[in-house]
């Protein structure tokens, strides 16, 4: 069964590569971009039912979903060519796993189990 994030086609095994870890982050704003599109256009069928009243407020609302999508587009397209900027140097995968609040998406980064046991030791909670 294919797996719709892509993971599937990345090393699970051992300390990821840098280009391994960068693609991982790539998924992740790719989906995210993806997720805030189908937001905005949700919003945006709302939009042409709802009454004029309380229209800025909602029209607003479109812009920030419209700003994040540029912005994790925009950071896909930067992790694209950081790629070839960190070969020469390893990165530091305990310490950017760490920093990682949510469980499931360390575990979709580092996937090699080796940071795990350091999920959710603050408390928070995956709802999805």
């Amino acid at each position: 069964m294919d797996d719709p994030t892509g993971f599937d086609d990345l090393a699970r095994v051992g300390d990821p590569s840098n280009a391994t870890t960068l693609q991982r982050f790539k998924i992740e704003l790719d989906q995210l971009n993806a997720d805030c599109h189908v937001i905005q256009d949700g919003l945006s069928d709302l939009l042409v039912v709802t009454p004029p009243v309380g229209l800025p407020t909602e029209m607003h609302l479109l812009q920030v979903i419209d700003r994040m999508e540029q912005t994790l587009c925009d950071l896909a397209a930067f992790i694209d060519r950081l790629d070839s900027s960190t070969e020469e140097h390893a990165l530091q995968h305990k310490d950017l796993a760490d920093a990682l609040k949510l469980a499931s998406l360390k575990a979709r980064l580092f996937p090699s189990g080796q940071t795990h046991n350091n999920a959710n030791k603050s408390g928070e909670v995956d709802l999805f």
